[in-house]
């Protein structure tokens, strides 16, 4: 799951032991009701690349019950077992203990979340591995930082090994004294609400935003409001909006928000033409809290890895008004923190659309964790989502789970200093509906010389066709990196597909309208200038939204190809079709199952190049080898080899 979080195990009393234990289960002998893989009260998680697994039950130190983490294979990162946060008292000394059988050393730490939502780690030890099948008993003691309000201590795997816990400890001394709390600050203003009525307006209409402030010298508002007086002010937003109401005194600032839900009224339904899908994700809509802790959704997890500091909230205002969940980061530097929904069951030969709604102040990303019948996890890029400017989007991809998959879950992440909210999340099994055979397309992105030099006599060789899509304004440019229109025509003339790929190779979602048709449609004439017939289009690094596919219609191409990861199939939008990327970190392997899978079942698969360069290029080139391996295997395999304008025939 990539989350560092609180990544952790926590101790166990042992029987010799008077004081409380804080830690609820410590000793793993309770089976989480509806998941006996699972011990109550603890959960399982790694980050970083790495392979293992995690098991439970196994034998404890007494003959009970224990929890047991396994790395076959190690670069970076770690993996544990950890148990859910238990309060502690600022300034207070607390012991804690575990007993343990490692065939290394592990590392712990104790991770205390503050009361401003952020986490301090303070380091414990480092257990030493124990001799084979023995046990053995770490302590340590540590005491909570000021404004710390809970606790979970970390006893991580970070090699290859095996670690298995046993009777975990967490409990107070009491013969620490508990320092006194430092001297109040001069109070900040006092906000008692902040609310617009109605919450939810039409377009065209206006809300009422009214506020109750005590002790504050001014109070603004953003959204280019400013400086208000009184208790009320009138406003009109155009677009769903949050405002943030701010109280200043010579004590500091408070702040308070509110969202005005915009909408616009929908047309009539239209009559169903195909049957209901059912959402695979428990409460999606975030709706129910869990049992006992009203700040989590019921089967949802908050989780960060890395090195940044923010929150996590929930309940926050949804977008029709109802529940969601949200993740706020205010300082960055690595990692990403999300909201996640409890792995779902899923079948390998399945197409799934996820969607969900969100609002963001920054870029995101959303990618799939898959657990693999072997116990092992597997992760996969699905997309990067734009920022929202303070609106709701709806994102929508679809997801080709890999042979061996069992379970899965999205991981819908923010990796930079910004707000993200999600709500409404979908994950529905698309209907069975296969092409007549599995086929492939090769096309390759931006025109670049090496492309010509050495991927065409290989693909001549080979007797196969592929689609090349152009920066138009490169081939007259005088850049020797790039073909010439005269090597271009050679391409088209030989049977090989001529796209666009725009005129200079723009982020398209960051320009706007009128400049976004003249990048796309701009690259339509020039290529038809040239006595070309394009047909398809590449939206450079894959950014695209409904506005982008609208202009790609209107331009004149059938059909475009986006850069979520999966396979097609007929239901697939012609407009935004999946693709896998080939670079340099791709293996022989890799293609090869995808290329089984779309056989089996009877998909398309396009695989999506860049350079093919003997040495040399960034990370999106291969080598000429790669390629010749590639294509040598695509012969081996029977797969039907398609130019994407062929391949539309297929797609509704």
């Amino acid at each position: 799951m990539g989350a560092v979080l609180m990544a952790s195990l926590f101790f166990v009393a042992h029987p010799a032991t008077a004081a409380t234990n804080l830690v609820q289960n410590g000793t793993l002998e309770t089976a989480m009701v509806g998941n006996a893989g699972r011990p109550q009260g603890w959960t399982s998680s790694y980050w970083g690349t790495i392979t293992g697994k995690f098991t439970y039950p196994v034998a404890g130190k007494s003959g009970g019950k224990a929890a047991q983490t396994q790395v076959t294979k190690y670069t970076s990162g770690d993996a544990k077992w950890y148990f859910d946060y238990v309060p502690v008292t600022a300034g207070a000394s607390y012991q804690y203990s575990q007993d343990y059988s490692a065939t290394v050393a592990t590392n712990v730490t104790a991770a205390y979340l503050m009361k401003d939502g952020t986490y301090t780690y303070i380091w414990l030890g480092n257990p030493a591995a124990t001799k084979s099948g023995a046990w053995a008993t770490f302590t340590a003691s540590t005491t909570a930082p000021v404004n710390a309000v809970s606790v979970s201590i970390m006893d991580a795997l970070q090699s290859v090994g095996t670690l298995t816990v046993d009777n975990v400890l967490v409990a107070a001394n009491a013969s620490t004294p508990i320092p006194p709390p430092p001297p109040a600050p001069v109070a900040k203003p006092v906000i008692s609400s902040f609310v617009a009525t109605p919450a939810s307006i039409l377009t065209g209409s206006s809300t009422i935003l009214s506020w109750s402030v005590s002790q504050a010298s001014s109070t603004s508002i953003n959204q280019n409001i400013g400086a208000v007086t009184g208790m009320s002010k009138s406003v009109s937003p155009t677009s769903t909006t949050e405002y943030v109401l701010t109280a200043t005194n010579p004590g500091g600032s408070s702040y308070a928000t509110t969202t005005v839900t915009v909408t616009t009224p929908p047309p009539p339904p239209p009559t169903p033409t195909t049957t209901p899908t059912t959402n695979l994700i428990p409460n999606g809509n975030l709706e129910t809290a869990m049992a006992g802790n009203a700040g989590r959704p019921q089967g949802w997890t908050s989780d960060y890895w890395g090195t940044m500091t923010g929150k996590f909230t929930y309940p926050v205002a949804g977008k029709n008004g109802g529940k969601a969940a949200q993740v706020q980061v205010t300082k960055y530097t690595s990692g990403d923190a999300k909201w996640y929904f409890d792995h779902v069951n899923v079948s390998s030969h399945t197409i799934y659309t996820f969607s969900d709604d969100y609002n963001s102040t920054v870029k995101n990303n959303v990618s799939v964790e898959y657990l693999m019948s072997d116990g092992t996890y597997v992760y996969d890029w699905v997309a990067d989502a734009p920022a929202t400017g303070g609106a709701w989007q709806t994102l929508t991809a679809e997801i080709t789970v890999p042979t061996g998959a069992v379970s899965m879950t999205v991981l819908h992440t923010i990796a930079a200093v910004g707000t993200l909210t999600i709500d409404n999340a979908s994950l529905v099994a698309n209907p069975a509906s296969p092409l007549q055979s599995g086929m492939l397309s090769l096309t390759f992105d931006d025109g670049d010389l090496s492309q010509y030099q050495n991927a065409l006599p290989i693909l001549t060789a080979a007797g196969m066709k592929a689609s090349f899509y152009i920066i138009t304004s490169e081939p007259g440019s005088g850049d020797s990196g790039y073909m010439t229109w005269v090597q271009i025509k050679d391409l088209a003339s030989k049977g090989f597909e001529i796209g666009g790929h725009t005129r200079t190779h723009p982020f398209l979602t960051t320009l706007t309208s009128a400049q976004a048709q003249t990048e796309i449609s701009g690259s339509f004439n020039d290529l038809v200038a040239q006595g070309l017939t394009p047909k398809t289009f590449v939206y450079p690094y894959g950014d695209r939204s409904p506005a982008t596919d609208a202009l790609v219609k209107a331009a004149g191409y059938v059909g475009s190809r986006g850069s979520y990861y999966g396979l097609d199939a007929p239901f697939t939008p012609r407009y935004n079709l999946n693709d896998i990327r080939v670079d340099s970190t791709t293996s022989l392997a890799a293609l090869e199952a995808e290329i089984q899978q779309a056989i089996a079942d009877k998909r398309l698969l396009v695989l999506e190049i860049h350079d093919v360069l003997q040495s040399g290029g960034d990370e999106y080139a291969i080598t000429p080898a790669f390629f010749q391996s590639l294509v040598n295997y695509i012969k081996q395999s029977g797969i039907t080899v398609v130019t994407l304008q062929s391949a539309l025939g297929n797609i509704q």
